[in-house]
């Protein structure tokens, strides 16, 4: 096996331990119990990317910056390989009938800004783990009702003229026509 091919087997199973972790995290945060666990788990996510990158490189007798770049490569590689793959699920449900191309421009174009978008702060997070469990909810609530307000000034930024109301319109056909997931994380895989 060369060099690349290891480098592509190690990060591999790398996001496979990756997304268990998250998706426990995730479940437990659902339940109320996680917010003291989820916050440090994703904190620690960068330092055990820099951790592994420097595992890698070592073990593979490479530098570091080639085996960051291989990850990257591979990151975006797979990115890329999810929107396509989500273009042609919308593409079916609009042929169905399931979706309106509006409702499909609007997702395809929100599913590309999401990950542009400033994503809760540390300090945010931790201030989750302290509140009742109705206070965790407002705070939750909070924060989506300002992620929204995000979305939809970037979707406007883009053209697509819309409104929160669209916007929730278009992501609960998609949730019925199993496109994206419940909330909680059930769903297909691809939105995960």
């Amino acid at each position: 096996m060369d060099p690349g091919e290891r480098i592509y087997y190690l990060f591999f199973i790398y996001t496979k331990v990756k997304k268990q972790l998250i998706t426990v995290g995730v479940i437990l945060a659902s339940i109320g119990a996680g917010a003291a666990i989820v916050s440090p788990v994703l904190a620690a996510n960068s330092t055990r990317q820099a951790e592994m990158s420097k595992s890698l490189a070592a073990k593979l007798g490479v530098s570091e910056e080639k085996v960051t770049i291989a990850m990257e490569a591979i990151r975006s590689e797979q990115k890329a390989t999810r929107q396509a793959e989500m273009k042609t699920k919308l593409a079916a449900a609009v042929v169905s009938g399931k979706l309106t191309q509006r409702q499909a421009d609007l997702l395809t174009a929100s599913g590309e800004i999401r990950s542009t978008l400033a994503k809760p702060d540390q300090s945010e997070r931790e201030s989750l783990k302290d509140l009742t469990e109705a206070q965790r909810k407002t705070k939750m609530d909070e924060m989506h009702t300002k992620r929204v307000a995000e979305m939809v000034t970037a979707l406007n930024a883009k053209g697509l003229n819309t409104n929160a109301d669209e916007l929730k319109a278009a992501q609960t056909a998609a949730r019925s026509a199993d496109l994206i997931p419940e909330m909680g994380g059930r769903g297909p895989r691809e939105m995960r």
